[in-house]
């Protein structure tokens, strides 16, 4: 019996057309369809930074990005993404295991991306006493990073960081070379960094890095920064460096009657009489001087 066949070639022996399986309008309607799941599944770069930066990254959060790793080893802003999750709660010789081929075939900007990276997860670590680098390793890092960057977004990061880590003789320089850099908006970065170094406790740095912005700064500002740099040596009960830095600052606020009234009562509280007679004496003459145009317009 003749297997089953149209009747168009059911006397015919030559062999039977293929029909296609599918036609290219077809093939190009499933291969659209793949590449829309695949974007579904697999989330662009952008969209995964927005969900992690909504929220503090999560187990779950993370674990779906080492997924998303496993299946693609090579991609180095997966890498980034995944290390920047876990910065704060991983070891440090993990998120530089993550790191490590960034650093090596990764371009500027993810170079720089991981540098930032790694300070994140070194701080973090340091503070929460977690496994991270030898007291000399994290000198060297620091050293070796700040003698790379010139970017001062990169100085100011340097920076900061080394004085969360404690290293505060490289701060100083790091602060130090901004100014000398960008001398138009040092103050962005030093106004601030003062404030966190009186924070935790680093007087000294605190009382320099205020009397730096007071430099060329607007009266009122030079007022305001000037006082904080004094009541820094203060709060440390350096009462002795407190006045002598007041004499040595002072400047042309020598003439600034609330910056005078400051004086008197800092002096007073340093138990420095002899100063706060002095202060005395030279708020009562610009007050004199300030009221003898009154009287004169009053007669």
């Amino acid at each position: 019996m003749l297997p089953h066949r149209s009747k168009r070639f059911a006397f015919s022996d030559a062999p039977l057309p293929r029909l296609p399986l599918i036609t290219g309008r077809e093939l190009v309607g499933v291969a659209v369809a793949l590449l829309v799941l695949l974007v579904l599944i697999f989330p662009s770069r952008r969209l995964l930074e927005q969900l992690l930066e909504r929220s503090v990254p999560d187990d779950l959060s993370i674990a779906y990005l080492e997924n998303l790793l496993r299946s693609d080893r090579s991609n180095l802003d997966l890498r980034l993404l995944l290390a920047s999750a876990k910065a704060e709660r991983a070891d440090y010789d993990t998120i530089e295991a993550l790191l490590a081929a960034v650093e090596l075939g990764g371009t500027v900007a993810q170079q720089r991306q991981a540098m930032h990276i790694r300070l994140r997860a070194l701080i973090a670590a340091y503070q929460a006493g977690r496994r991270s680098l030898p007291p000399g390793d994290i000198d060297v890092l620091l050293h070796a990073l700040a003698a790379e960057q010139s970017a001062s977004a990169d100085l100011a990061l340097l920076a900061d960081s080394a004085l969360l880590l404690g290293r505060t003789t490289l701060a100083r320089e790091l602060y130090l070379r901004l100014m000398r850099e960008e001398p138009q908006r040092y103050r962005r970065w030093l106004e601030p960094a003062a404030h966190r170094s009186l924070g935790q406790g680093h007087y000294q740095l605190a009382a320099e890095l205020y009397f730096l912005c007071r430099q060329g700064a607007a009266r009122a500002d030079a007022r305001r920064y000037y006082a904080s740099g004094v009541g820094a040596l203060m709060a440390s009960s350096s009462f002795g460096e407190a006045m002598s830095a007041a004499d040595r600052h002072l400047g042309e606020l020598a003439d600034d009657a609330d910056t005078l009234r400051f004086l008197v009562r800092s002096a007073r509280a340093a138990n420095d009489n002899p100063r706060a007679a002095r202060y005395a004496r030279l708020l009562l003459g610009i007050e004199a001087a300030a009221a003898a145009p009154a009287a004169e317009t009053g007669q």
